[in-house]
């Protein structure tokens, strides 16, 4: 009669009790995949905002995608989810000389 190979590696790679397949760490492996994703999905999402900027000594405003950093420019007002809504909070600002 011949030999014939066992259905898993010898090695119990496949095994119930293994470490490699236990329900725990498979579990927690998703769950690390799940954070990981989130906060990919999150910091995507929070760099869509928008600033008025104004530059120290002229009447002149921009928007801006970066939040101002205080010292070359200053931000007028707090950060816009449009940019529509931060040219609109522009040219209502008296800061900016409309």
């Amino acid at each position: 009669m011949l030999a014939t190979a066992p259905p898993f590696p010898a090695s119990g790679l496949l095994e119930p009790t293994s470490n490699v397949y236990d329900r725990r760490t498979i579990m927690l492996r998703l769950q690390l995949i799940a954070i990981g994703a989130a906060l990919l999905a999150s910091s995507a999402l929070a760099a869509s905002e928008y600033y008025v900027e104004h530059a120290p000594g002229m009447k002149a405003c921009s928007v801006a995608e970066k939040k101002p950093d205080g010292k070359k420019t200053i931000a007028v007002g707090g950060g816009h989810k449009t940019k529509a809504e931060a040219e609109a909070a522009m040219k209502a600002s008296p800061d900016c000389g409309y």
